[in-house]
């Protein structure tokens, strides 16, 4: 009886060694896939970096495109310089030195430096579109936070509205709020939503920016839909 005691409890310490080493060799296999999961994480945000989903999308606010900035429904351009010291420059012949245009938020290359500043912290930014659409989203681009020392100018809170025509445009209905994050990995953010008619005319009016009291850019503005098969 004796003997069979010891068999029996050499037989459940020899299970034990194998549960023990079934739960490493388990716990190795959790930690290997953490370490795949977060290698695959990092790679999907290089790859967002480098091929935003907007890419895939047709921007039909692009200038080549055909689409244009309705100047007199456009906030005005931030000057850096005050007026008296841009008129002496010019009596002096010195080159003149004033923010890109609106027109630059149309444009595909986005680099530091290269956004239309608006004055104040909110303003509207409006795109007269080179066909009808239904458009389905917008997509806001900024220059990465590793670009870019001060964030505090970048977007925050938007009201998108759009109308048929300029002349409907006091009556432009709104398809969205959205909300530009400097705190994501991504600097080109796309954001969905529906409407109801074909239109010509998008208002991007920025509400409000990150803290900077003096301007706000707008790097690029890219609108999405379909077209009208009329």
């Amino acid at each position: 009886m004796n003997q069979l005691l010891v068999q029996h409890g050499i037989k459940l310490e020899e299970q034990g060694i194998k549960i023990d080493e079934h739960e490493l060799e388990l716990e190795q296999q959790k930690h290997s896939l953490r370490h795949i999961k977060t290698a695959t994480d990092d790679l999907t945000k290089k790859y967002e970096k480098l091929h935003p989903p907007a890419d895939d999308k047709i921007d039909y606010a692009l200038l080549s495109k055909g689409a244009l900035v309705i100047p007199f429904m456009t906030s005005k351009t931030f000057r850096p310089l005050p007026t008296w010291v841009r008129a002496a420059r010019r009596f002096a012949g010195l080159k003149k030195i004033s923010g890109s245009g609106p027109e630059i938020a149309l444009q595909p290359t986005v680099h530091h430096g290269e956004c239309w500043s608006m004055q104040g912290t909110s303003g509207t930014l409006a795109i007269l579109l080179p066909q009808p659409i239904m458009i389905d989203g917008i997509t806001v681009e900024y220059p990465l936070p590793e670009t870019v020392i001060d964030m505090s100018s970048a977007p925050r809170d938007i009201q998108i509205l759009g109308a048929k025509d300029i002349n409907q445009s006091n009556h432009a209905q709104t398809l969205g709020f959205i909300k530009y994050d400097i705190h994501k990995h991504q600097s080109v953010q796309t954001f969905e939503f529906e409407s109801t008619k074909h239109l010509t005319v998008v208002l991007v009016q920025v509400l409000s920016n990150w803290g900077n009291r003096e301007h706000t850019d707008l790097c690029r503005v890219r609108i999405h839909g379909r077209p009208s098969l009329e």
